[in-house]
């Protein structure tokens, strides 16, 4: 044993002593990443600071009850959840706690909107009125306590075309930035003075409806101003402090929806910056239609599409693999009688009695799936409003997790994955995902272009031209991903990731 003398003794004190005291005076809260620890009895007080320091914490405070407070410093490619597990393990420490932002105890839902029909819009609150079942909504206002909309987040309603003036959608309507009305394409993308967006039937510049108040509908139920004091409330509709979403108005059809126009259009709210495309429309199958959808979905865009409301069969383009396929619900919670159901179901949303904006500045209800989907497509603006990057494999997997399971436990042909949720699938996208990246390479080329990596949960596809992939995962917990790839062997793998952290996972397919 090695001797030291008294003054070397105290050395060692006074430099102990002048880092541990800081301690005990608090300083500035972590804004997000920080922990809680505290060693086991016996422990010099003195180690927390390396024991935390060398597991990428820097220590913050000490109190009397010998707990410590560490703030996350770490660089490199840990995430706060794995670094806190790694820490907790250590013989010295007794306990770990990773410390999250609260919430004060009042209301858990935003004030009422003095919209003048928002009583009557049960889809948002369902009190029971005309004799619908309380909670039986997409509980909305519980989801405007996180956001209401943001005016960077871009909902491409694909329909009849959208009254541009409507008193209550006059501020929500998205404007080209790069566009100047002087005759000429500015922005050099093929359409000149496209400022609101694209007739795509009549070839001009003039997206409002000639015909139909259908697409008014459509855009209302997903950004009609919120909080004016007139009129009905959008599911991403801000408020008086905001105009929410922003709508990309893009007529494909005056009377009827044209199977020609709709690629282009598609084409266009991918090339100009939509983060959500909604059609409630069905026409004949078209390649040219599957394309663009293929490329919407290579684009990370979430394209959704009413079921259909003819109580048989889903409707094309609802049937294409990368649509988002809703169907239609009641008051009660039960599905509409004359919605379409079927294998193809995503998701179900209200489709009864919808209140909504009409023409030259009017409102009234209206029933459909056409109803459904946007009000689908809403929700998605809300997810992208609250700083979740509206990819459609997030977006896709945070309404399977977030919605209210009806019917059946878990998907079935009624409501797909449930009755969307707004406040549940916001919680589910900013708190209960986390990611796994990785490449798939095949011993030789597949057939089929697309391989799919299975979640438990939700298959989500993606190409193999260019072999990687990134989807979401639940966190917390195993989840088991699948490859496959046509003529190959499915190579399997559990993963386990934390709340919005990321793991690699790489797969080799063989025939």
């Amino acid at each position: 044993m090695i001797a030291r003398s008294a003054s070397a003794y105290g050395a060692l004190l006074l430099t102990i002593t002048s880092v541990v005291a800081p301690l005990n005076a608090r300083g500035p809260v972590a804004r997000d990443a920080s922990i809680s620890f505290r060693l086991v009895e016996g422990i010099d007080r003195g180690r927390a600071i390396g024991i935390a320091h060398r597991r990428g914490f820097a220590v913050v405070h000490q109190n009397r009850l010998g707990i410590v407070d560490a703030h996350f410093r770490d660089k490199g490619n840990r995430s706060l959840e794995d670094a806190a597990r790694a820490l907790a393990v250590h013989p010295a420490v007794d306990w770990v706690d990773v410390n999250r932002w609260g919430r004060w105890l009042e209301d858990d839902i935003a004030p009422l909107p003095d919209d003048t029909y928002f009583p009557e819009q049960w889809h948002l609150e369902n009190t029971g009125q005309a004799g619908g079942t309380p909670g039986a909504d997409i509980r909305a206002r519980e989801a405007w306590r996180r956001t209401r909309g943001s005016d960077t987040v871009v909902v491409a309603v694909l329909d009849s075309g959208v009254e541009l003036a409507h008193e209550d959608l006059a501020s929500a309507i998205w404007t080209n930035p790069d566009e100047i009305d002087n005759g000429l394409d500015d922005d050099d993308n093929g359409y000149i003075d496209d400022l609101y967006g694209w007739d795509f039937v009549n070839g001009n510049n003039d997206p409002r409806p000639t015909e139909s108040a259908h697409g008014t509908e459509v855009a209302g139920v997903v950004a009609a101003r919120a909080g004016n004091g007139r009129g009905v409330a959008g599911v991403a509709g801000g408020d008086a402090n905001g105009p929410g979403v922003r709508v990309m108005a893009l007529q494909v059809g005056e009377r009827f929806p044209s199977a020609e126009a709709l690629d282009d259009a598609v084409l266009y709210a991918v090339d100009m910056g939509a983060d959500v495309v909604t059609m409630s429309l069905s026409v004949p199958r078209t390649r040219s239609l599957d394309s663009a959808l293929e490329e919407a979905r290579r684009a990370g865009v979430l394209v959704v599409c009413a079921a259909g409301n003819s109580g048989g069969s889903v409707s094309y383009p609802a049937t294409h693999p990368d649509a988002f396929a809703v169907s239609g619900t009641t008051r009660a919670d039960t599905l509409w009688r004359t919605s379409a159901r079927g294998p193809e179901i995503d998701l179900s949303a209200p489709a009864v009695d919808i209140y909504t904006t009409n023409l030259f500045d009017t409102y009234d209800d209206v029933n459909g799936t056409s109803f459904s989907s946007p009000i689908v497509a809403g929700v998605a603006g809300l997810v992208a409003s609250a700083g979740v990057t509206p990819h459609r494999n997030v977006l896709r997997a945070a309404f399977a997790l977030g919605s209210r399971d009806l019917g059946e436990v878990g998907w079935d042909e009624r409501y797909g994955w449930g009755r969307v949720d707004a406040a549940g699938v916001i919680d589910v996208a900013t708190g209960g995902l986390g990611r796994v990246r990785g490449e798939i390479t095949l011993d030789h080329p597949a057939a089929d272009s697309t391989v799919v990596v299975l979640d438990v949960d939700l298959p989500l596809p993606f190409d193999s031209e260019s072999g990687s992939f990134e989807i979401p995962v639940v966190a917390g917990s195993d989840r088991t991903l699948v490859a496959t790839a046509y003529g190959h062997v499915p190579d399997t793998s559990v993963v386990n990731v934390a709340a919005r952290g990321t793991a690699r996972q790489d797969f080799h397919l063989v025939s």
